[in-house]
């Protein structure tokens, strides 16, 4: 049976890029298109020597598509949401509280219900085997194991919750790759997919936990988790970032959005053991160093951080506080 899925095209200043798709994630966004003038931009700046269309050719051509003009500073996403009431219902809130909180300056517009029946035939064929670091494989569960002495990862990605391959996930599974795991009681804040916790798993740590606040992710986790070449002892569970995790961990893994990881910054010493680490990830690049000096005023030690394409990542050492 197919699943049909509901389209807005939203229009915003960049500069409100994070808190626009942080308020429609909580909402249940399951997927999203991105258009910004600017990109082709920043691909002229990095590159140029590539030979790149004319920019002003291209947004023609991205507003003829959306059907909506781009003005100088902003840029247009295109938003999926499942069509259940429940997830209508949450849709009407954010964008009820998106219009109190930014008025006319965000433009919201509803294009209706997007016939997806063809989906399911073809998603498959954009998934591959994808090698991380020196010793991890994510391998889509529907294929067959291929040789080598790298550790299998195996993800049903869906269409919600993706393969593990954003670089985000992929910085947290180099750091994870490079430390000792095994006995460490694990914590993978904002699971997703569970791909972390289950590399965690795979490799010794326990207890490991994975929490998200929605409960279709951590379903998706549980059975991502069930597919694995060997019996895992996790547990997932819904929770509002900390609010549901008892215990202390040797390792919290917290692949958020920016504002996300600013609020949670000071609490976090409640579930971390002393020499505890954190790998935080989620950031843009540019915003790496806010969090770094966030963290070092608390009391933690940066100890790493990496850049892979526009996202960085860190990993942070809690010292206990006298």
């Amino acid at each position: 049976m197919s699943q049909d899925y509901f389209s807005l095209l939203v229009i915003y200043p960049r500069e409100d890029n994070d808190l626009i798709n942080l308020l429609f994630m909580e909402a249940g966004m399951i997927g999203s298109e991105v258009i910004d003038p600017e990109t082709i931009e920043s691909y002229r700046k990095r590159a140029a020597e590539w030979e790149l269309s004319n920019r002003e050719e291209l947004l023609r051509a991205q507003e003829k598509d959306l059907g909506q003009e781009i003005r100088e500073g902003f840029m247009a996403q295109r938003i999926y949401f499942l069509t259940d009431k429940k997830s209508m219902a949450k849709l009407d809130r954010a964008e009820r509280q998106i219009y109190e909180q930014y008025g006319e300056t965000v433009l919201i517009f509803e294009e209706g219900t997007v016939d997806n029946s063809h989906w399911n035939e073809t998603w498959r064929s954009f998934y591959k085997p994808l090698d991380v670091g020196r010793t991890i494989r994510i391998l889509p569960a529907w294929m067959e194991e291929e040789g080598g002495d790298r550790e299998v990862i195996k993800i049903d990605p869906g269409m919600a919750f993706g393969s593990g391959s954003h670089e985000t996930t992929l910085v947290s599974l180099e750091f994870m790759e490079e430390m000792d795991l095994k006995d460490k009681a694990f914590l993978d804040l904002g699971t997703g997919s569970g791909i972390l916790a289950i590399y965690a798993a795979l490799q010794g740590a326990g207890p490991v936990e994975g929490t998200d606040i929605d409960p279709d992710a951590i379903r998706t986790a549980r059975k991502n988790a069930g597919i694995q070449d060997r019996d895992l002892d996790i547990s997932f569970y819904v929770s509002d970032l900390l609010d549901r995790v008892e215990g202390t961990f040797d390792l919290v893994a917290a692949n958020l959005l920016y504002p996300l990881l600013v609020r949670l910054l000071p609490d976090f010493h409640r579930v971390l053991r002393p020499g505890a680490g954190i790998i935080l990830s989620g950031l843009l690049a540019d915003q790496a160093e806010a969090i770094r000096t966030q963290a070092e005023g608390l009391g933690y030690r940066v100890l790493e951080d990496r850049v892979k394409g526009e996202w960085a990542g860190l990993v942070l050492e809690w010292k206990e506080q006298a």
